[in-house]
């Protein structure tokens, strides 16, 4: 039998199905023995937790951080009760845990805790890390193709380099005409590819080639959505390094 009441329990499942999940999408738990009165785990994602934890004021010495939080925050009595809270996700931190003076405070923490599960299934990101390979390939061609790095392009190289760069934007243009890319999105792309042309008039071939990497890897973070995009975006990068 579990150590909370029925009623508290209703209150906790309502408390859950008022919010932006159904009570499918959890697994509950109501330990019967034990400091631990409610554990809560997201099905898809278990690390996504909520757990309340009973214990008393001796048991909080040993951590003197917590025990002043606790002293500010509750007002307690010798051997009285405590609980702690683990949220995870937490509203600013991967996992908060934090003090609880009345258990009436529970029902009203849940919505909240699946707002910030929600937040994190859908925030998008940074793509940058996902390049990191990509990143070392075009390191490694840049290596296996420009001999002298501090050499500055010839005019005829440059005019070959335009010519490249010229069939990677009509891939930006064909993305634009199936309205995978916006007006908007395909000429912040013309100019990214103009002011790399610009600069293969004047910096060195080592020099050019990292600065455009970073650059058209910007590009393809923030216009390419699909793997398919990313892929055919990725193809026509590296033939520019040969």
């Amino acid at each position: 039998m579990s150590q909370l009441k029925k009623s508290f329990i209703k209150d906790i499942y309502d408390a859950v199905a008022g919010s932006c999940f159904t009570m499918a999408d959890f697994q509950f738990e109501f330990p019967d023995t034990g400091p631990t009165l409610l554990k809560i785990f997201f099905r898809y994602k278990p690390s996504f937790k909520f757990i309340l934890n009973e214990k008393r004021e001796n048991e909080t010495d040993n951590n003197h951080e917590l025990h002043a939080v606790l002293s500010a925050t509750c007002e307690k009595k010798n051997g009285q009760a405590i609980a702690y809270l683990l949220e995870a996700p937490g509203e600013y931190k991967a996992a908060d845990e934090q003090p609880i003076c009345s258990l009436e405070d529970i029902p009203k923490k849940i919505p909240q805790w699946c707002s910030n599960i929600h937040k994190e299934l859908t925030t998008e990101i940074d793509l940058q890390d996902d390049f990191d390979e990509f990143r070392e390939e075009l390191e490694e061609l840049i290596r296996e193709h420009i001999a002298e790095e501090s050499v500055r392009f010839t005019p005829d190289e440059v005019a070959n380099l335009s010519n490249k760069l010229d069939n990677l934007y009509k891939i930006f243009e064909e993305l634009q005409k199936q309205n995978k890319l916006t007006r908007v999105e395909l000429k912040d792309v013309k100019e990214h590819l103009k002011a790399l042309l610009s600069s293969a008039k004047t910096y060195s071939k080592g020099l050019w080639a990292r600065v455009a990497n970073n650059r058209l890897l910007k590009i393809m973070i923030d216009v390419a959505k699909t793997e398919e995009e990313r892929e055919v975006i990725t193809e026509s990068i590296k033939k520019m390094h040969k």
